[in-house]
């Protein structure tokens, strides 16, 4: 089972290291953003800017990170992630049943989350990169997001937290923690109350869908569609808001 695959701490432990290394680096140059557009006379708005340089910074830079760590390690990449495990046909389906399963829990937690914090006089705000596609008028930068969000996004961070993450720390004789520590962590790097638990459960059921088909595209795929679907609606609620119940 590629869940049980030892991987050398010490890889992992760089590979973490150029990630932040990567990570900082790109939050120098998101702070410096405000201060080049407003001297150089740049025609983008400087939150823009800073989404893409963010999202380039840590999940481009974590890419790279990975085909170093693959190279180190002596692994191919569809090898290392068992790409080529099982018929196709199995990995649609557990797909698609998985995000089924999910989606409507995921809601529902999500609205249990706003509940709670109204409660408490507090309104979560969106996670950054919805706002910016709600407000955006570029086309090519929707397509952009949209293309993170449905394509990229998934792909990089079910790599890093089911693919290495988790077996390594499964490997050191920690399943529990490996499946709730990487689960937290997934939902904490999103940096949003409101979808902090329903994220912590895309990345339970994630987990356990990398271990029940040995093949990491069927993490991807039900993390793509989740996305994909939230985003879908998204756009959709905002090109015909008539079409919605009232809050």
């Amino acid at each position: 089972m590629l869940t049980e695959k030892k991987w050398p701490p010490d890889a992992v432990l760089r590979l973490l290291a150029l990630i932040f290394l990567c990570l900082g680096a790109g939050m120098i140059i998101m702070a410096l953003i405000p201060f080049a557009v407003r001297h150089l006379g740049w025609q983008v708005a400087p939150r823009t800017l800073a989404l893409v340089v963010g999202t380039v910074a840590f999940h481009g830079g974590a890419l790279v990170a990975v085909w170093i760590f693959l190279r180190q390690t002596n692994h191919r990449f569809a090898d290392a992630f068992g790409l080529r495990n099982g018929p196709w046909t199995r990995v649609i389906w557990l797909g698609v049943a998985a995000l089924a399963v999910v989606l409507p829990l995921a809601w529902m937690l999500s609205q249990a989350s706003a509940g709670f914090f109204k409660l408490f006089s507090y309104d979560a705000p969106q996670q950054e990169a919805v706002q910016l596609l709600q407000s955006v008028e570029s086309p090519w930068l929707k397509v952009y997001l949209c293309v993170f969000a449905v394509g990229f996004a998934p792909l990089v961070e079910e790599v890093l937290f089911r693919g290495i993450f988790y077996p390594a720390i499964k490997q050191l004789g920690y399943p529990r923690a490996a499946l709730w520590g990487t689960a937290v962590v997934f939902g904490a790097i999103h940096l949003n109350l409101m979808t902090f638990l329903p994220l912590v459960l895309l990345a339970i059921v994630l987990t356990k869908l990398y271990e029940a088909t040995n093949n990491l595209l069927t993490s991807i795929l039900a993390h793509s569609l989740f996305n994909g679907v939230n985003v879908a609606l998204l756009l959709f609620a905002q090109r015909y808001p008539d079409l919605l119940p009232p809050p």
